[in-house]
């Protein structure tokens, strides 16, 4: 039997690879106008797939009141972020690299949640566990 964040994970998988297949095609769709525009969907695509998918797990931690690890994550989210966009300042890279940076800073940041949120599940599901058995070992004694 698999676990619900499994399941939840596959199936926003499967949907994160839907939507990435039409973002492939999406420079086609609108490159008479503005081939530019399609062009950042190509790039952030994939970011913005995964955020869709992994943001309503940063929820989890503040219920499992591990606001801690949700500030270790916006600060590096925020290192990332800037860094990288520092960096390409400093590098002169062009506009689209300087997206493309981005894009990876934030998809890094969003994998890291989901293991920061991973986890803190885990941990909080052992500590459940070891109760059950201390609160079983005390029932038996009595």
């Amino acid at each position: 039997m698999s676990s619900p964040i499994s399941t939840y994970t596959k199936g926003w998988f499967s949907a994160g690879y839907c939507l990435f297949c039409l973002f492939l095609r999406f420079p086609c769709i609108c490159s008479r106008r503005n081939p530019l525009a399609g062009r950042y969907v190509q790039i952030m695509g994939v970011m913005f797939a995964v955020r869709f998918a992994i943001i309503p797990l940063s929820h989890t931690l503040n219920i499992l009141e591990r606001q801690d690890l949700y500030l270790l994550w916006d600060g590096t989210r925020l290192a990332l972020v800037v860094g990288g966009l520092w960096v390409g300042k400093t590098l002169e890279f062009s506009h689209i690299t300087a997206v493309s940076v981005y894009s990876l800073s934030m998809l890094t940041a969003y994998v890291f949640l989901w293991s920061l949120t991973w986890r803190a599940l885990k941990s909080r599901s052992k500590v459940l566990e070891d109760l059950k058995n201390v609160c079983t070992l005390s029932r038996s004694k009595t």
